[in-house]
Formats: structure tokens, sequence, C-alpha cells
């Protein structure tokens, strides 16, 4: 095991992306345009060009508009870092009382900086409280901590400990990370048919990360028999998640008949619903259900 920086790089690239179905790149041809030769050109860095009163006028109000529309997100900036910095003092106060959820989040302040002043070294010590209560998010995300070296040496063998004390209590995150980490063999011992039944386990509660990889190994093979119906089923039940990947390779597979019934326009759906912020997801779904009914 080790415990120097060597590993950071290395690391960067455990969480390893099984080949794709799919290496199609995007085309966006740029479109030139070219002033005609009889307009006025350029003078003293301005287009010499007469305007029409009313698209003064227009401009005038759009500023307007712009200004009043930064002056309410300035406002709700505001009033959510005044929530933030409550809400890391609640924390704080029963996490000294010794509550291991509040250990959890004001640690989770901490090392984001949320609410507070970002100190790594603290919020893994809140964290390090937690954990040795058994909470398992705690444990996770101290294991992490040591995975990155983040707030506190890197050491893989910690990390290890730790992920997989969460893994154990049935944390899906800690599952799907102790998988990549089997699989990967990255400073530990490569098992891959125990990476596979910790995604798996991992998969049953919908873990997207998990149904994504265990997708992708089912089309294609290998440690597991290859069954590409089934790897397409766990793809879409990934992407259904939220998972970008998931999406882009089954709007492939929709796009050509993989698995799935052919269906271009299914694939251009799911293919714009991978640029999509994840972070949306819950609107989205919210969205969605707004139109069913």
């Amino acid at each position: 095991m080790t415990s120097s920086n060597e590993g950071r790089q290395t690391r960067k690239d455990l969480r390893r992306t099984a080949p794709h179905i799919s290496r199609e790149g995007k085309k966006g041809p740029s479109e030139e345009s070219s002033a005609d030769s009889g307009k006025e050109t350029e003078r003293d860095g301005k287009e010499n060009v007469p305007r029409h009163p009313a698209a003064e006028e227009q401009q005038e109000a759009d500023e307007e508009s712009c200004t009043a529309d930064l002056s309410i997100d300035w406002e709700a900036w505001e009033r959510e870092e005044r929530r933030e910095r409550e809400a890391a003092k609640r924390y704080e106060e029963a996490a000294r009382r010794g509550d291991a959820e509040a250990q959890l989040q004001y640690g989770l302040c901490c090392l984001c900086g949320t609410g507070v002043k970002q100190n790594s070294a603290k919020g893994v010590k809140w964290l390090l409280k937690a954990a040795k209560q058994g909470h398992a998010h705690a444990e996770y995300h101290l294991g992490t901590c040591y995975l990155y070296g983040r707030g506190v040496e890197l050491n893989i063998e910690e990390a290890v400990r730790w992920i997989k004390k969460s893994a154990e209590q049935g944390f899906a995150r800690a599952q799907s990370e102790l998988g990549d980490l089997l699989f990967s063999g990255f400073e530990v011992e490569m098992d891959e048919e125990q990476a596979v039944d910790w995604y798996r386990k991992a998969a049953e509660q919908d873990d997207a990360r998990a149904l994504y990889i265990l997708g992708i190994l089912y089309y294609y093979g290998g440690c597991v028999r290859k069954n590409r119906k089934k790897g397409v089923r766990l793809l879409r039940r990934a992407a259904e998640q939220g998972d970008p990947d998931a999406r882009r390779e089954l709007a492939y597979c929709c796009k050509n008949g993989i698995g799935v019934a052919k269906d271009e326009a299914k694939a251009a759906e799911w293919l714009r619903k991978a640029e999509r912020n994840p972070f949306a997801l819950g609107a989205e779904r919210e969205q969605e259900e707004l139109e069913q009914e």
C-alpha cells in the first residue's frame, strides 16, 4: 500500500469508463458571415451603421431588465448564503453534542466550504467522529478522503477499509466505489468477480454508476456472460437515473437498433437528455410527470 502522493495522478484514471458502444463525435460546422462590400466598414472600432430610434429604446429596455434580473439573483444568492451559514451553525452545535448525522453534515460543510470557511482537515476530523459511530455515509466519505488525499495523507489501505465498511452496511455509492477499486486493481488485488458482485448490490438500489458499468459489461461480455439485451436494459435504467454516459450509449443503441427496436426519434431524445445538467434531474422528472398528466 502507498501513502505518498505518487498515486494521485493514477487515481484520477481509476473510475475508468468501459469501452463505449459508440465513438461518434459531434459535428458542428461553423458558419462564417462576411459584410457586404457595399456596406460601411468599421471605424475606430465601431460599426458606422445608423440605428433606428426604436432599436435604441429596445436596447435600453433590455439593459434595464438585465440589471433588474441581476439584482434579484444577487438577493437570492445572499439569502442562500445566510441559510447555509445558519445550517452549518446548527450542524456544529449538534455535532459537538455527539450526533453522528450532524457530525457528517458539518464535516461535509467544512470539506466543501458550505456555510463555513473551507477546511478539509477539519472536515475529515468530523467525518472520522461520525464514522467511528458506524454512520455508513460518513464511512464512505471518509474513505474517499483517504482515496484522494483530501484533508489527510493519501492512504489506499485506509480508503478501502472505510469504503468497505460502508458498503457492507448497504450504502450503494460505497458498493459501486468498491466495485471500481476491485475491478481496476488500483493499489489493491484485482478481483473482477467480487467487483461484479458489488456492482450488482449497488444496482439493486438503482445506483446509476453501477447500472451503467453492468450494462457495458453485459453488452460486451468477458467477466460476465455476454447478453446484449440485458446490457441495454441496464443502460436504460442507468439512463433513467440520469447517467449521461448511459444516455449517450442508449441513444446509439436506439439509432442503430442494437438490443432494442431502431428508433431515431428516441435516439435523438436520449442524446438531448445526455447534454442536460445532471443536477437538474429532479426538475426534469417533475416536468415529465406534468406532461403525462
